[in-house]
């Protein structure tokens, strides 16, 4: 393909991918009668409005992040605009695109082709995770748009060895670190790979982005104690961190143990769909009866190995927060209606093909790295890939493993580097391909792409049904009710604005703002206490919540 035909295949993707975004926030419209918070983003939206209407700089006590880049992004759309949480949305939401964009980018540069680069770029965009929290005002999706452009211009750079993409790769890795500190895995792993590739050049850039990213790590908290900005919450990760390594020896490891497994099976699932892309592009019928009824005999062992743990308590979902039993949605509102057997089997059909998934993503990976290895392959510039991306990834997961508590959102940060390894390894497998996707192939990769876009549009629409519905609802209670708003019990981010003081790092005992109110909404079921009121939940999906409860306490 000549240029001329590489950049006509590229703004075509780059369309597509635009009009894929667009259509599945469409549904939901999250950008219209939807001035209400998301999770966290009710500090960070505050924190915009203090600097935009009255000039204040405030780094929020909520925040056990760098956050600063977050708010260098918003702050230009609450001076253009308001800051609203309409407004900021909108500002997630563009960080959402750019990063599909950046994603393609990426796997343009790891060596596939433009079409297979947008399918998986496609099921990027189409993972729930990542299409709820982009419509947010949340650190999880700026900070994973400017990973992969940062990681993405490197590549570029070690390619093209252009200036120009080394220094947008060093300003993207620098303003993700301002967001979050694990941006730092960024600067390490551009390091370790430049200084093992072969050249003066290349050891003077790993050093000085080194350099760059220990100023940042060490000089940016410096910074905010010397003016007394330092956020409350600002340790409370080292504090989790402190905890586990306390632990009896034996503890610490069955914990990593825990929670590698946990996160393998939510990568894995987040990798289904590329894995199935890529083995559509495989001439099978090139390869032995022996070894197809190997890897066919394999799988179903796998698949057996599967569902054992899916009849077990290993069943998806395994970390709580935005993916619970039912749907998408926070564990923010009391009570849980009976799973039905409907959704229970669902989550075992998806434990099992997750399963089956995980196994697939390290069958690749795993044997790509270790002949990677045994061929001293890194210190060639075609190992300066697999280098930094398998340190990016390492560095990024070593500290979720010792947390004591982790959120599902934690792992789509790792999402992307895994996906990347992948497209790595598979095309280093020495697999006979296909010489032409052909009609068939391309039928079939669009009808994944188009599946997959129907169900994170279909849960956006009813993540947001019911929270317009409960915020509605939140903003006449009060008054009706007759009492201040902090005696009801209207979920996390209601509460926590009301609740929350700077300084205050220590939770109630029944867990962040779940004091004892006289009121509370429940979502999916009533709770044990007299129900004053109900409202129905324009949903779509037959297990998502259909209607809101007000209960009132027995006491």
């Amino acid at each position: 393909m000549d240029r001329e035909d590489r950049g006509a295949a590229n703004w075509f993707a780059i369309g597509v991918l635009t009009l894929q975004w667009v259509l599945m926030l469409l549904p939901s419209h999250p950008w219209s009668q939807a001035d209400f918070p998301i999770n966290d983003d009710w500090a960070h939206q505050a924190s915009v409005a203090a600097l935009v209407q009255e000039g204040r700089f405030v780094i929020p006590d909520w925040t056990a992040t760098n956050f600063l880049g977050l708010l260098i992004w918003g702050a230009p759309w609450g001076w253009l605009l308001q800051p609203s949480h309409e407004v900021l949305r909108c500002s997630g939401l563009l960080a959402g695109l750019l990063g599909v964009w950046a994603c393609y980018g990426l796997m343009l540069e790891i060596g596939l082709g433009a079409r297979l680069a947008m399918l998986v770029a496609a099921c990027w965009a189409a993972h729930p995770l990542y299409l709820s929290l982009s419509a947010s005002f949340m650190t999880d999706v700026p900070f994973i748009t400017a990973s992969v452009v940062a990681v993405w211009a490197m590549l570029r750079y070690q390619r093209l060895a252009s200036v120009g993409w080394l220094v947008t790769a060093l300003v993207a890795a620098s303003w993700a670190m301002l967001i979050r500190q694990t941006g730092f895995s960024l600067f390490v792993a551009f390091a370790v790979a430049g200084a093992l590739q072969p050249g003066r050049r290349q050891r003077y850039v790993a050093v000085s982005v080194l350099v760059l990213g220990l100023l940042l790590l060490l000089g940016y908290p410096w910074l905010l104690e010397r003016l007394h900005l330092l956020p409350a919450m600002r340790h409370a990760a080292s504090e989790q961190v402190r905890e586990s390594l306390a632990l009896p020896a034996g503890q610490v490891v069955l914990s990593v143990l825990n929670w590698i497994m946990r996160l393998g099976l939510y990568l894995g699932l987040g990798a289904a769909l590329p894995l199935i892309l890529l083995a559509a592009r495989v001439n099978w019928s090139a390869l032995t009866r022996r070894k197809l009824l190997v890897w066919t005999v394999v799988s179903l062992l796998v698949l057996v190995a599967g569902y054992a743990l899916g009849s077990s308590s290993w069943r998806m979902p395994l970390l709580g927060k935005d993916l619970i039993e039912t749907g998408l949605g926070q564990r923010m509102l009391h009570g849980k209606s009976a799973t039905t057997p409907l959704l229970w089997r669902g989550w075992l059909v998806v434990t099992v093909l997750t399963v089956l998934a995980s196994f697939w993503v390290l069958a690749l990976i795993v044997p790509a790295l270790w002949r990677l290895f045994q061929q001293k392959a890194w210190r060639r510039p075609a190992g300066y890939v697999p280098v930094a991306l398998a340190i990016w990834l390492m560095l990024q997961v070593a500290p979720v493993l010792l947390l004591t508590s982790v959120y599902d959102r934690y792992v789509l940060p790792l999402q992307v580097p895994v996906l990347a390894l992948l497209a790595w390894a598979w095309s280093s497998q020495a697999l006979t391909l296909t010489a032409t996707t052909g009609p068939v192939l391309r039928y079939a990769g669009t009808a994944i792409v188009l599946g997959a876009s129907l169900w994170a549009a279909a849960l956006m629409h009813d993540y947001f049904a019911w929270n317009r519905v409960r915020w509605q609802w939140l903003s006449d209670l009060p008054a009706q009710l007759g009492v201040a708003p902090d005696q009801i019990q209207g979920g996390f981010d209601y509460l926590a604005p009301l609740r929350y003081h700077g300084g205050v790092v220590q939770p109630h005992p029944d867990g962040w703002f779940r004091e004892p109110t006289p009121y509370a909404l429940s979502i999916g079921g009533p709770l044990k206490q007299e129900v004053l009121d109900t409202r129905p939940v324009d949903t779509w999906l037959p297990f998502s919540p259909n209607r809101l409860y007000l209960n009132r306490s027995a006491q």
